[in-house]
């Protein structure tokens, strides 16, 4: 399974890239800020062809709502599960993000390494 990770704190994508490797997920790509142009994200998205995308909202390039706004009104790419991944840790925030077209919205501070891990685990149905 192949996990497209765009975070951009060095150390949170390590610790969570690192727990992902320990329980077997091996390929995962980190990027640290999201394609400026609509253009770019989509021949990303469609070159990397991930089963899963994790997102920070607030991040270098493109912010995360008008990133899903963008994969989810393209055919190519409305397919894929998009996870909101932030410290925006407010309900009008958890609403925007869904009505963007996150599939999930999972807040940091809520998630330690491992329950970061079985949510993955519940999106693959392992």
């Amino acid at each position: 399974m192949k996990i497209l990770f765009f975070e951009n704190s060095e150390i949170l994508y390590n610790i969570f890239k690192s727990k992902l490797n320990q329980e077997g997920f091996e390929n995962i790509i980190v990027y640290e800020e999201i394609p400026n142009t609509s253009e770019k994200l989509i021949e990303l998205i469609l070159k990397e062809n991930p089963d899963l995308i994790i997102s920070e909202i607030i991040i270098n390039g493109m912010d995360g709502f008008t990133m899903v706004k963008i994969l989810k009104n393209d055919l190519r790419t409305r397919k894929y599960k998009i996870i909101a991944w932030t410290n925006l840790n407010n309900e009008k925030d958890r609403r925007m993000g869904l009505n963007s077209g996150f599939d999930e919205y999972w807040v940091h501070q809520n998630l330690s390494p491992e329950k970061f891990v079985e949510r993955i685990k519940k999106v693959f149905n392992l």
